[in-house]
């Protein structure tokens, strides 16, 4: 066994090979391999290498039963049982928190209609036949089409040397290839899936260890837990019922963060507010990449272990004067999804008993709470004119006197706005309208919910409703954001020799003058 890292990126990438290669396989050796893992995979037949990097027991994450003791997973070496008990719960939490789990109800598959079959290309709820226009320029979901390419595939899996490194090189087909092939699953990318199982690993790993106990056994201890189980740090899986309802040892958090400032633009120079929150939030996301699951330029959604400092994390805002509402989620891994806020408070709305038994069983918390920034007790004027949280300092421009403080005065001096053709259009007398423009999280979550909807509608599913009440909308936001933020740069691309269309920050893509 080489000395590599562990890579949980790269537990599913037998998703990206061609249904046919089995096909192949299965003829020409009369067996195929189960599912997308390689455990069983015939490697001898083919005269190819197994791997033996840690990453190659992250093919066993489908095989662990989640009440089966650490210590008999015997096939397993034991220095690597921490790594695939992690990965297992980050695989659990990918999905959960980003669409519906519908293993979770026995038959639930039998609610489907006999016609669907799999669904090989992303289906997109906003662009919905993306992948047949791919298709006709002659791209691909499959990176594997090959028995030959398995050897490729087999190479990454021995000689990755990071997520990143995997997810940079398979972007393309990660980004066309679906989580899960079957309707209605089929509509969160591979790519984010298997991003979000990265990020939560890691998150999981800072705060955990293996611990052997005096009598030889060994457990893995979160957040000062110890379990020796998947089911003992999940728990249960449902909040509603009598069955499968157990409290969990390991619990997490979901925190939404919508990133706000009291300023008011005075002059044009202010406006540099906007792109200094956005180079706050890439710093923040940068230096907590796991932690953060998205950002945009006025949002970030945090996955944090339950001690976690979030005033410390969004310091740098904070001391900037900006100030942030917060919508946090503290639930057992079980249970953690990105819709439980909405129904824990929904729940608290109808008084509905059985789920509220449930969930302040198992200590979940739903909550929003406010960070603002540290504002002397005493604050002598003159207050700064433009966030009237610190003392300002005189400073007079064109005979206008105006009080403005240190950090106010920085971001005014990080640039002109709009200083390339500012003068023409003064000297050519042209009025100018200034637009910005963000996405509204609330409202995309709504659209993303009834697109979801009209999806299930085009199938004839039995018990619809049930499909529609598991929807999760975190990883569509995700694979939505990065489109998003493509258009914008493709816009700015394509209007860039337009005269009547600037960008009135050169950094900042959110907003525009005409």
């Amino acid at each position: 066994m080489n000395n590599q890292n562990f890579i949980p990126e790269l537990h599913d990438v037998g998703k990206l090979v061609d249904s046919k290669v089995k096909e192949d396989v299965k003829k020409q050796i009369g067996k195929s391999w189960k599912g997308h893992v390689f455990i069983d995979f015939d490697f001898k037949s083919f005269g190819i290498s197994q791997p033996t990097s840690p990453s190659q027991w992250g093919q066993y994450h489908h095989e662990i039963k989640r009440d089966k003791d650490i210590k008999d997973w015997d096939i397993i070496p034991q220095n690597l049982r921490i790594n695939l008990f992690l990965l297992i719960l980050a695989d659990h939490l990918a999905s959960s928190v980003s669409r519906a789990t519908l293993e979770k109800y026995p038959g639930l598959s039998r609610l489907m209609p006999k016609d669907v079959g799999l669904k090989e290309g992303i289906y997109k709820l906003w662009n919905r036949d993306f992948y047949q226009k791919i298709e006709k320029k002659g791209k691909f979901w499959a990176a594997f089409k090959t028995i030959d390419d398995l050897k490729i595939l087999f190479d990454e899996i021995e000689n990755c040397q990071s997520g990143e490194e995997f997810l940079n090189k398979y972007r393309d087909y990660l980004l066309l290839t679906p989580e899960d092939k079957s309707v209605p699953r089929n509509i969160t990318s591979l790519y984010t899936h298997v991003e979000l199982v990265g990020k939560i690993y890691r998150v999981l790993e800072k705060n955990a260890r293996l611990i052997t106990e005096s009598n030889g056994a060994i457990a893995i201890e979160y957040n000062g837990e110890k379990v020796k189980t998947i089911k003992e740090a999940e728990g249960g899986r449902r909040t509603t019922g009598n069955t499968d309802i157990d409290k969990g040892k390991w619990q997490a958090r979901l925190v939404k963060c919508w990133i706000k400032f009291p300023h008011s633009f005075v002059r044009l120079h202010d406006i540099n507010l906007l792109r200094k929150r956005e180079e706050l939030i890439n710093c923040i996301t940068s230096y907590y990449k796991d932690e953060v699951i998205f950002a945009t330029s006025d949002f970030i959604i945090l996955f944090l272990s339950p001690n976690q400092d979030l005033r410390e994390i969004l310091k740098p805002l904070l001391d900037w004067g900006f100030y942030i509402e917060a919508e946090e989620t503290l639930a057992d891994l079980g249970i953690l999804n990105s819709i439980l806020d909405r129904k824990t408070l929904r729940a608290r709305e109808s008084n509905e008993e059985p789920r509220l038994n449930v969930l302040n069983s198992r200590g979940t918390k739903a909550y929003r709470r406010y960070l603002i920034p540290e504002i002397p007790d005493e604050l002598q004027p003159p207050i700064c004119d433009i966030c009237q949280q610190r003392r300002g300092g005189e400073r007079i421009k064109e005979t206008i006197r105006e009080w403005v403080c240190e950090r106010c005065q920085e971001i005014r001096d990080m640039g002109e706005p709009f200083r390339e053709y500012a003068t023409v259009w003064e000297e050519e007398g042209v009025k100018v309208c200034w637009f910005k423009f963000s996405l509204d999280q609330n409202k995309l979550e709504t659209w993303l919910e009834n697109a979801f909807e009209e999806y299930i509608d085009s199938y004839n599913f039995r018990q619809a409703d049930i499909l529609k009440d598991e929807f999760r909308p975190l990883a569509l936001q995700v694979d939505f954001i990065k489109d998003y933020k493509e258009m914008l740069e493709k816009f700015w691309r394509d209007f860039s020799g337009v005269d009547d269309i600037k960008k009135p920050i050169a950094e900042y893509d959110e907003d525009l003058s005409t």
